[in-house]
């Protein structure tokens, strides 16, 4: 059987032109998925990822938004039971905490759960801020509050998924969205606060 060299050579190059074509097209649609409306020098109050941007860590290049509406109401739930790990105060350590909580604490009807399971915007990595993330959603409250279709934060106090775990009783961070008081309280099943979900990407 005789093989024409040319006709081969021909389809070799077709074959690799084609393969590169789809490689360059791969990666213009990875690149689509990936990128957002999202612009670092228009700051916070921006509309996207889910919800409303409340801060940007230019040295991270990480942008955090928030709901744009409460999750609802919730107890921290398991206030006799020590949740280790979920102790993070600063900003990015919200979703540390949220998922130790979650770990921990078996209770369904909480405030980190009700993050944990919040789906919004086909976004589902929603988390319950910490006591940082939650005072810089109060410190732009103002701007939050002016993005069409963020509904009005409570003058009222929001649960932070920052605990301590003291010997005699089990506190959790929150703060008063009246006037940005931040204190802890107990998680007794009694006490019912509001809760806003997070979420934060890298652009």
């Amino acid at each position: 059987m005789k093989i024409n060299i040319n006709c081969l050579i021909k389809k070799m190059v077709i074959l690799s032109i084609s393969a590169l074509f789809m490689m360059s097209c791969e990666d213009d649609i990875s690149s689509l998925q990936t990128s957002v409306s999202f612009d670092a020098k228009k700051g916070v109050g921006q509309e996207t990822e889910g919800g409303v941007v409340f801060h940007i860590d230019t040295l991270e290049r990480k942008a955090y938004v928030v709901s744009k509406q409460d999750v609802g109401t919730f107890t921290p739930g398991c206030w006799e039971v020590s949740i280790d790990g979920a102790e993070g105060i600063a900003t990015g350590t919200g979703k540390q905490n949220t998922l130790d909580i979650v770990s921990a604490c078996s209770e369904t009807n909480i405030a980190a759960k009700a993050c944990a399971d919040y789906d919004c915007g086909d976004y589902d990595d929603w988390f319950l801020p910490s006591k940082d993330e939650l005072n810089q959603i109060y410190r732009n409250k103002s701007t939050l509050e002016h993005t069409k279709g963020f509904v009005a934060l409570a003058t009222t106090f929001y649960w932070s998924s920052t605990q301590i775990n003291s010997s005699n009783v089990k506190l959790s961070w929150l703060q008063n969205f009246d006037n940005g008081d931040q204190h802890t309280t107990s998680r007794f099943y009694y006490n019912i606060n509001h809760v806003r979900a997070v979420r934060v990407f890298d652009y």
